[in-house]
């Protein structure tokens, strides 16, 4: 007699629900020391390089973000991209600020090679321009113009005749290109003006470069993840480019160093109330579900005790008639413990076993179900008492509850899809060949629905269900699908479509291709 707890699985959540109190106060995982050596600040000529920026070959990359990375040459620091390169002048961390000029553009005083930074600024991320100190500096070409028509704030410029700069309002991402009389060509930069600075300072504003801003959620974090008790270090996660704490209790996602620990009365007071509460809410289903579990238990065991005498009558019924009947252990033994492995299919999994008497034997364990023993029991019978050329061969069957196997005869040559889609087709090659196949699968079909005793309609007619025995005569297989049904009957219900796409009849889906007929 099994006896079953009363309510395995209500003990078990209760469990579980019990061990994740005390781990819901941390996000931190631990094992992770706080080490400044790798990602300490480092330096080129003035400027202290550190998080989220980080220096190539002094830093590793989690030590900044992407984008970030700082190039040294000969003490002077450089932001590079595809597209531009900028040399930094000053880095303010505090307000998430640098100072950069555009080391492609030349001071020779001429200042006639500037390009239009607008049409760059689009690939500036992750940084952007600093609108609230930036300025536009325009830069006019090969301007057409006599000297009563210029603006008296243009300044000319050392390129000759026809070339002006001048100092304009605030830096605008969305500002437009504007119309300027005399087919003037324009170039425009930002730059950090100062007071009283014009267009004809253009190149004490150039070498002074201008701001760039790097604003991130993550760079805030960095800043309660830096201070604190802990004084953690801001790493980046280098797959997605996520931020990380590194403190000495472990690593933080999103809480700074020393939150467990300053919240550790709150934390455990509220752990100790919420796990009493759970407890006994966990004794009150307890009590509930021991009741209930009884009755079900009753139910189902009567449910399972009246399946199976019902499944042994049907066995009983069939007498000599009934293949051979193994059990789960034999037909363990009769594929050496699981050892050799055909492939796997939807409905089971098949093996190469071999008998007592040395027949080599195939065996499909199905997929562990429950329920429906007269059912299978049916087809199997059915199954076991075909007898023909084109049909394998069952020997035997196992039912044990949910364990259900099928132990067929062993094809040698496999099933017709490997031959067919073979890059070495060997002796299936040929239409004479491909033809006696089709004829023996047809006559194996003719045979299912017109001389059993109960037609049989395999619907899962595939080249995988074909077999192909060491003189490659075909065999139909694989009965998973299918559906018996009287001699006598014409028709056969179907709730829905049975098969595999692409080999499925089309009239099953529409009757346009014409009626299902019992072919």
């Amino acid at each position: 007699m099994i006896h079953r707890s009363p309510a395995p699985e209500a003990t078990v959540l209760c469990f579980a629900l019990l061990l994740l109190f005390p781990r819901t106060s941390s996000t931190a995982t631990t094992g992770a020391p706080n080490t400044a050596a790798p990602c300490a600040p480092a330096s080129c000529g003035d400027l202290a390089i550190s998080y989220p920026f980080w220096l190539a070959g002094t830093h590793p990359p989690k030590c900044g973000h992407q984008g970030f990375q700082v190039t040294c040459v000969k003490a002077k620091a450089y932001l590079k991209n595809s597209v531009w390169t900028y040399q930094i002048q000053a880095i303010f961390y505090t307000n998430n600020l640098l100072r950069v000029t555009n080391a492609n553009l030349s001071l020779d005083g001429t200042a006639c090679n500037v390009g239009n930074f607008v049409n760059a600024s689009s690939v500036l991320r992750p940084f952007y321009i600093d609108s609230q100190s930036d300025m536009e500096l325009f830069f006019f070409y090969g301007c057409n113009l006599r000297a009563p028509q210029l603006p008296p704030y243009w300044s000319p410029l050392s390129c000759g005749n026809g070339s002006f700069a001048w100092l304009s309002g605030q830096y605008r991402p969305d500002d437009s290109s504007m119309a300027l009389p005399g087919n003037c060509i324009v170039a425009m930069i930002p730059v950090l003006a100062y007071d009283g600075a014009t267009g004809a300072d253009y190149e004490r504003l150039m070498e002074g470069g201008f701001l760039l801003n790097y604003l991130n959620e993550d760079f805030s974090q960095c800043d309660a993840c830096s201070v604190g008790h802990g004084h953690g270090q801001c790493r980046t996660v280098v797959s997605d480019d996520g931020f990380q704490c590194y403190c000495s209790d472990g690593v933080y996602s999103t809480a700074a160093c020393g939150t467990k620990r300053a919240n550790w009365k709150t934390t455990i007071i509220g752990s100790i109330t919420a796990a009493a509460s759970l407890l006994v809410l966990c004794i009150c289903m307890l009590i509930w579900k021991s009741k209930v579990k009884n009755l079900w238990f009753l139910l189902a065991k009567k449910t399972s005790s009246n399946n199976e005498r019902n499944a042994e009558a049907l066995i009983e019924s069939y007498g000599s008639l009934a293949p051979k009947r193994y059990k789960y252990s034999e037909v363990v033994n009769i594929t050496s413990s699981l050892n050799n492995n055909l492939g796997e299919g939807g409905y089971g999994t098949v093996y190469k076993g071999r008998l007592h008497d040395d027949r080599l034997v195939t065996v499909k364990f199905l997929h562990e179900c429950k329920g429906n023993e007269e059912e299978f029991l049916n087809e199997v019978m059915s199954i076991g008492r075909t007898s023909h050329v084109n049909i394998v061969s069952l020997f035997g069957f196992c039912l044990e509850r949910s364990r259900r196997a099928l132990i067929y005869e062993y094809m040698p040559n496999g099933s017709l899809e490997k031959n067919i889609y073979s890059e070495k087709p060997k002796e299936t090659s040929g239409w004479q060949k491909h033809y006696s196949i089709a004829i023996g699968i047809a006559r194996g079909l003719e045979y299912l629905h017109h001389s059993c005793n109960k037609r049989i309609v395999h619907f899962d007619i595939k080249p995988q269900n074909i077999l192909l025995d060491k003189d490659f005569c075909p065999k139909i297989t694989d009965f998973g699908l299918a559906k018996l049904c009287h001699a006598k009957d014409s028709k056969l219900s179907m709730t829905g479509a049975r098969g595999t796409i692409g080999f499925i009849a089309p009239e099953v889906h529409s009757q346009t291709f014409g009626v299902v007929s019992t072919k």
